[in-house]
């Protein structure tokens, strides 16, 4: 693998390996075991988290389905609402369909999916949508897709919280002006 920066280097220790795979870096357990008739010791690899700057973000397997929690992407997605509900203009020209397709292709996780319900909008009408949030916005999709980290957690039909938002989360919030912790009214 070519250079990778130093916050990547820093997460790696014995018996891991580091993948890049599209724009993001993931840590993986390495090892291997004997299979009975192969030659040789099979390799086992098995993903322990992303890399970001902040640290590596671990992958946690929890049995939702009997504890009664569920998680739920929610600050990429409740950005967008926001964002699309702002500005008349999209409201007429996208329709709701546009932004639901975004949403279903780009965070399939989301809290406000529930809701939503599934969309097919035409592929044309997704991309221009996607390119009027990031005009709008006057950021990145790419940094946008990183306040997917904020999830929503739903312990019960009544109870639910949002996960930890750090300081680049936040400044990117209050430059949009978004409150996460104000109702998002869906569509």
């Amino acid at each position: 693998m070519g250079q990778v920066p130093d916050w990547v280097e820093k997460q790696k220790r014995k018996g891991t390996v580091i993948k890049h795979i599209g724009d993001r870096y993931y840590l993986y357990s390495n090892s291997s075991r004997r299979v009975p008739g192969k030659k040789y010791p099979q390799p086992v690899q098995k993903c322990l988290g992303e890399v970001t700057p902040e640290g590596l973000v671990m992958n946690v397997k929890i049995p939702f389905e009997n504890s009664g929690i569920r998680v739920y992407e929610y600050g990429f997605s409740a950005v967008l609402l926001t964002l699309w509900k702002r500005d008349a203009e999209v409201l007429s020209r996208y329709g709701k369909e546009a932004l639901k397709s975004l949403i279903q292709r780009e965070s399939p996780d989301s809290w406000f999916l529930k809701e939503l319900g599934d969309a097919d909008a035409k592929e044309e009408e997704v991309l221009a949508c996607r390119d009027w949030i990031e005009e709008l916005s006057n950021h990145s999709f790419e940094e946008l897709r990183n306040l997917g980290n904020i999830k929503m957690i739903q312990f019960n039909a009544e109870t639910r919280v949002l996960s930890y938002v750090d300081d680049e989360q936040k400044n990117l919030l209050s430059e949009l002006d978004v409150d996460l912790y104000a109702d998002v009214a869906l569509i």
